[in-house]
């Protein structure tokens, strides 16, 4: 038996139907949608909450459902350049990206993605993506002759640092490290510029130290997109270094999938923040 999700609950009981009737009155708002695997696995002893594997038949129900509601899915750099000149917009857009660069990317996610014409944006971890098959948290990674192939067909790429670490526990030195040399190795390999870069693990938004030291790496290194974690959609000024995405993963039903393309399950964010402030005033981090 599925375990309660209380968001889903108030997501498709409370906040849809409120966010119906109070519209946000026409401003933009554009998800990312953030999946990882797209496989079977299961997160073992984890609430669902926290699962970050996606099946193929969930995910191919979830580009099915994009498809026949006529969504526009855009690429990630596209969209943030038309935010920045307030014009243009697509109509009814969304974003995919994938964190962690695993093999089943290529192997499930983009026969789909291909049977649509959806781009999509594939972060790599570089220590774990070789020509001889790697592995990340146990499972198979991408190799560089994969990540070519879609790259020829349509999917951009972007920076999940070399070893995938917790940067708020390494040094400016390490971090410039780990943004420097993962851009370099794959411009290298996919023979094309990386603009965008992917935080991994959780954000520390409450460390300001941090992340003006992190925002001044990432444009030093010549990074112009940086995404997180922290949940919520793309919107009209938002900063380009702090992008909020929408998780995705096997349990997320059309019903709550719809609700959250909508925006109507931003309100985790919210909630989000004010558990990350508390754990900061009870636990602040020394930078």
């Amino acid at each position: 038996m599925s375990l309660f999700r209380i968001d889903r609950f108030l997501t498709v009981n409370i906040f849809s139907p409120l966010l119906r009737v109070f519209s946000n009155n026409g401003e933009t708002q554009i998800p990312i949608l953030m999946y990882h695997s797209i496989s079977d696995d299961k997160m073992e002893g984890k609430h669902p909450y926290f699962e970050t594997n996606t099946s193929l038949a969930v995910f191919s129900e979830h580009m099915k459902h994009l498809h026949e509601n006529q969504y526009e899915v855009v690429n990630l750099d596209d969209v943030v350049e038309q935010l920045k000149i307030e014009k243009n917009y697509p109509n009814k857009p969304v974003v995919i990206t994938f964190d962690d660069g695993f093999r089943d990317i290529y192997t499930n996610a983009f026969p789909v993605l291909q049977e649509y014409s959806f781009p999509a944006t594939v972060f790599l971890p570089t220590a774990f993506i070789e020509n001889k098959r790697k592995k990340f948290v146990g499972k198979e990674c991408l190799t560089w002759d994969e990540v070519i192939e879609m790259s020829r067909n349509g999917i951009l790429f972007g920076s999940h640092t070399v070893n995938h670490p917790k940067l708020i526990s390494l040094s400016i030195e390490d971090i410039k490290y780990e943004l420097h040399e993962s851009k370099e190795e794959i411009e290298k390999n996919i023979e094309k510029r990386i603009e965008t870069f992917s935080y991994p693990y959780a954000f520390p938004e409450g460390n300001k130290v941090f992340i003006h030291n992190l925002d001044s790496i990432a444009r030093g290194c010549k990074y112009k997109i940086m995404v997180t974690t922290k949940i919520g959609s793309l919107k009209t000024g938002s900063s380009s270094f702090c992008l909020k995405r929408i998780p995705m993963n096997n349990y997320d039903d059309l019903r709550l999938f719809d609700a959250k393309i909508k925006g109507q399950y931003n309100w985790v964010g919210f909630v989000q923040s004010y558990f990350k402030a508390i754990k900061n005033v009870i636990n602040t981090d020394s930078y």
